[in-house]
C-alpha cells in the first residue's frame, strides 16, 4: 500500500485516510492484543461498576464516559464486560493515532513518516498503560485529536466558521469527560489561527482561548474564568455589532458540550447504586463537577520545590520508551540510554516537521509545553511517591500514585516527533548504503520508531501474569473472608473498587455492605451511609466530629442491627483501635468479636480456609515499572500465611 508522497489536502486523499488506517488498525490491534480482560487497581474497577449501574464515579463524574462505557459493553457483550470496557479506551486511544497520522501526512508529504509517528507516540508506555483497561484518559486524548483536527481544517480556510463552533463544542465537552483535554487547548486555538506560511490570526487565537477557558471556567465551577472567558470571545471580533453575536454562538456551542454534565444531577435523583457525590441538587452538582472533595492545591505555595516538580516529569518521561528493559523508578543503565536515543530523535523530527510545516510544528511545541510546564504549573503536585526521598523533608507528604498519566500530551507529542526522527534517521542511513532496496528507509524507519513496542511490552501488557489476577483475588479473598452480612470497612481505592465492580457487576456477596474509611470525611458518603444503610444517624451529614468518632457510631450502629463489625487487612490497626473491642483475624478481615477487650486473635481454621484458597502462583514478581499497587496486594493475601506460622505483626495492618 503505498504511502509516500502524500498530495495537497490529505483531508480528502484517499492515500492519507489509508495512512489513517493502516496506524489505527496497526494500534488496535496492539492495544487488544494487551488489554486487561479482568478487574484492574486503582480506578478502573470504579468505572466498571458505574458502567453496570450508569452510576456516578468520583469527582468530577465523567457521566460523558460512563455513557459511552455503558455502550461498549452492551455492543461488546459476548467479549465480557471488562474486556469490553478495554477495548473502548484502546478504540479511542487507535483512533487518537489515526488522527495524529492523518494530520502528520499533510504536513509532511509522507504518509510512511506519519504512521511511524503514531507507533512510536502510541508504544509510550502511558498511553498505552491507559490505552488498555477502563480508564477516562484515552477518551481524554481522542478528544485533543478531534479538536486538532478541526483546527487543522479550520486553519486551512477549508471549514470557515461552523468549525470554531465545533471546537468551542468539543471544549464544552470536556466537562461532562474530562477537564485534563483542555491542556490541548492552547495548541488547538493557535492551530486554528495558523495559515499555511504559519501567520497566525490572533484575533482568532484570542476567540478560541476564550471559548476553552469559558469550558474550563465552568468546570472548575469558577465565575472569574467564564467572564474572563467571555470578555476574550468579545474581544475577538472586530466589528462592533457582530462582537455580541459571535461572543453568544461561541458560548452557546461551549454550553451545548458543558449541558451532558447535567446528566449527573439527573441520573443522582434516580439513586443509582453508585453514587458519588450525590449531586441531587444543583449546589451539589457544582461541587462534583469542581471536585470541591478533594483538597486541590492552588498555584502558590508550590506543594513541592519547582525543580522537584519538573524533575519529577523527567523521571517518567525516563519510563516511555523502554520501561520493559528495566522497571526500576530512578535511572537506569539499561533503560536510560535508550530514553535519551529517542529524546535525540524527537528533536531531529521536530526539526523535519518545522521544514515541512510550520504551523504543524509550532502547534505540536505549544502541545508539548502546555502539556508538560503548563500541567506542572497548574497541578502543583506533590513529589511523587517513588520521588524527592534524601532530598524533600523525611515527613514531606508525597502523592499517592504515580502521576505521569497527567502529562500523557506531552509524552505523546514527544512521540509523535519521535517517529519522525526514526524515520528522518533511516532515510539519511539508508542512503548511504549502496544498492539498498528501494523500500529499505521506510522499513529501518518503521522498525525503529515501532521499537518501543519490544522494550515497553513486559511493564505494560495486562495479561501477564500475577498482575492480571491480583485485583481480583485480593477483592474475591475478602469478600471470602467477610461473614454473612457484615459491614465491611476498606481501606481505599484497590480494596475498594475491584470490591465495588464484584458486587455492582457480577452480583457476588450483595450482602455484604462495604464502608470505605478515607470516604468519611465527605458529608455526602456519611448521608448515603445513614439514607442507605441505617449506619449513621440522619444528621451525619452536616456534623463531624473525626474518624474514630464515627467509626464508632458505625460499630454501634452494626450491632443495634446485629451485624458484624469487619475490617479488610489493609485497615491499620489505629483504626480498629479507635474502635475498640477484640478482633479475630479471618482469612483477609478482622472481625469484631467482642465490644469488650483489646485484643488480637487469629481463627486458625477459618484463616487456613483461605489460605489455602490463595494461589501460590500470585506472589511471582510483579511486573516492571509497577506502581506499588500489585507489591501492597501480595503484602495482604500472604498474611494469612504469616498469621498461622507466626505472632502477628504489623505485616497484617499494611496501608
Amino acid at each position: 500500500m503505498p504511502l509516500d508522497d502524500v498530495p495537497g489536502d490529505a483531508r480528502s486523499h484517499p492515500r492519507a485516510r489509508r495512512t489513517a488506517l493502516v496506524a489505527g488498525v496497526a494500534l488496535l490491534a496492539l492495544y487488544a492484543l494487551s488489554a486487561a480482560t479482568d478487574v484492574t487497581f486503582w480506578d478502573a474497577g470504579e468505572f466498571l461498576a458505574a458502567f453496570h449501574t450508569l452510576g456516578i464515579p468520583h469527582p468530577p463524574g465523567t457521566p460523558l464516559f460512563v455513557l459511552l462505557g455503558r455502550v461498549a459493553v452492551l455492543v461488546l457483550a459476548p467479549l465480557g464486560p471488562v474486556l469490553s470496557a478495554s477495548l473502548l479506551s484502546a478504540l479511542c486511544a487507535a483512533a487518537s493515532g489515526a488522527i495524529a497520522a492523518l494530520l502528520l501526512a499533510r504536513w509532511m508529504r509522507s504518509g510512511w513518516a506519519a504512521v511511524a509517528a503514531a507507533l512510536c507516540a502510541g508504544a509510550t508506555s502511558t498511553i498505552w498503560l491507559d490505552a488498555t483497561e477502563a480508564e477516562v484518559y484515552s477518551a481524554s486524548l481522542l478528544l485533543v485529536a478531534l479538536a486538532l483536527l478541526a483546527a487543522d481544517r479550520m486553519g486551512r480556510a477549508a471549514g470557515g466558521r461552523r468549525h470554531a463552533y465545533l471546537i468551542a463544542y468539543l471544549f464544552g465537552l470536556a466537562v461532562p469527560l474530562h477537564l485534563s483535554a483542555l491542556v490541548g487547548a492552547p495548541a488547538i486555538a493557535l492551530l486554528a489561527a495558523s495559515d499555511e506560511s504559519g501567520h497566525v490570526d490572533w484575533r482568532c487565537a484570542l476567540e478560541l482561548f476564550g471559548a476553552a477557558v469559558l469550558a474550563a471556567g465552568t468546570g472548575r465551577v469558577s465565575l472569574a474564568l467564564c467572564v474572563a472567558g467571555v470578555v476574550c470571545l468579545a474581544a475577538s471580533s472586530p466589528p462592533v455589532r457582530r462582537r455580541a453575536l459571535a461572543a453568544l454562538g461561541m458560548t452557546a456551542a461551549v454550553a451545548l458540550g458543558v449541558s451532558g454534565a447535567v446528566v449527573l444531577l439527573l441520573r443522582a435523583r434516580h439513586a443509582p447504586a453508585l453514587d458519588q457525590g450525590h449531586a441531587v441538587t444543583w449546589s451539589a452538582l457544582a461541587d462534583v463537577i469542581a471536585r470541591r472533595q478533594y483538597a486541590v492545591p492552588g498555584l502558590w505555595p508550590r506543594t513541592a520545590p519547582w525543580w522537584i516538580q519538573v524533575a519529577n516529569v523527567f523521571e517518567w518521561a525516563d519510563w516511555q520508551f523502554a520501561l520493559g528493559v528495566d522497571g526500576r523508578a530512578g535511572p537506569s543503565p539499561w533503560r536510560t540510554p535508550l530514553t535519551l536515543a529517542y529524546a535525540a530523535l524527537g528533536v531531529l523530527g521536530a526539526r523535519d516537521l518545522r521544514r515541512a510545516s510550520v504551523r504543524g510544528f509550532n502547534a505540536t511545541l505549544v502541545l508539548l509545553v502546555a502539556g508538560s510546564l503548563g500541567v506542572v504549573a497548574y497541578l502543583n503536585l506533590r513529589a511523587g511517591p517513588s520521588f524527592g526521598w534524601g532530598v524533600l523533608p523525611d515527613d514531606a507528604t508525597h502523592e499517592a500514585r504515580e502521576r505521569d498519566y497527567f502529562f500523557a500530551l506531552a509524552f505523546w507529542t514527544w512521540g509523535l516527533w519521535a517517529g519522525l526522527g526514526a524515520m528522518a534517521v533511516a532515510r539519511r542511513a539508508m542512503a548511504r548504503v549502496r544498492q539498498a532496496p528501494p523500500g529499505a528507509p521506510r522499513a529501518v524507519g518503521l522498525v525503529l520508531a515501532a521499537l518501543p513496542i519490544a522494550t515497553n511490552w513486559r511493564a505494560v501488557a495486562r495479561r501477564r501474569s500475577p498482575d492480571a489476577e491480583l485485583p481480583r483475588a485480593l477483592a474475591s479473598g475478602i469478600l471470602a473472608s467477610a461473614p454473612a452480612n457484615a459491614v465491611l470497612l476498606l481501606v481505599g481505592d484497590n480494596d475498594t473498587y475491584p470490591i465495588w465492580y464484584l458486587q455492582l457487576g457480577e452480583r457476588r456477596r450483595p450482602d455484604v455492605t462495604p464502608v470505605t474509611v478515607p470516604l468519611l470525611g465527605a458529608p455526602w458518603y456519611r448521608g448515603e451511609l445513614a439514607r442507605r444503610h441505617r449506619l449513621l444517624h440522619a444528621d451525619a451529614p452536616a456534623r463531624w466530629s473525626g474518624t474514630a468518632s464515627v467509626l464508632r457510631e458505625i460499630a454501634d450502629a452494626a450491632a443495634r442491627e446485629r451485624r458484624p463489625l469487619a475490617a479488610a487487612v489493609g485497615v491499620s490497626d489505629a483504626d480498629r483501635t479507635r474502635i475498640g473491642g477484640t478482633w479475630t483475624l479471618t482469612g483477609l478481615v478482622w472481625v469484631r468479636t467482642a465490644a469488650t477487650g483489646d485484643g488480637r486473635v487469629v481463627d486458625s481454621v477459618a484463616t487456613a480456609r483461605i489460605a489455602a484458597r490463595i494461589d501460590t502462583t500470585l506472589f511471582a514478581p510483579v511486573r516492571p515499572g509497577s506502581d506499588g499497587a500489585g507489591e501492597w496486594a501480595q503484602a495482604l493475601l500472604g498474611c494469612p500465611r504469616r498469621a498461622l506460622v507466626r505472632s502477628l505483626d504489623a505485616t497484617c495492618n499494611l496501608k
